[in-house]
């Protein structure tokens, strides 16, 4: 997941900004672990954190959050 969203950025550089923007895109997932993580390491990979979005210097990595829905009201799952 996370080369994907390497590959997702090489795609849509400049359609989605380089900085993650809270406004610009919303991360949803079913409430399995496996999505969650696979959705959280998804965007590791397509928003790695730049300039004033960097808040360890030995982590390149920008905290995404991920909208969950429980199982009993996911009309999808």
């Amino acid at each position: 997941q996370f080369e994907l969203g390497k590959y997702l950025r090489q795609r849509y550089d400049g359609f989605l900004s380089r900085k993650y923007l809270p406004y610009e895109i919303v991360v949803r997932s079913t409430s399995y672990n496996r999505a969650i993580m696979s959705a959280s390491a998804n965007m590791a990979g397509l928003f790695e954190p730049e300039g004033d979005q960097i808040w360890n210097q030995g982590l390149r990595w920008q905290p995404v959050p991920v909208q969950v829905v429980p199982k009993e009201d996911d009309p999808v799952g």
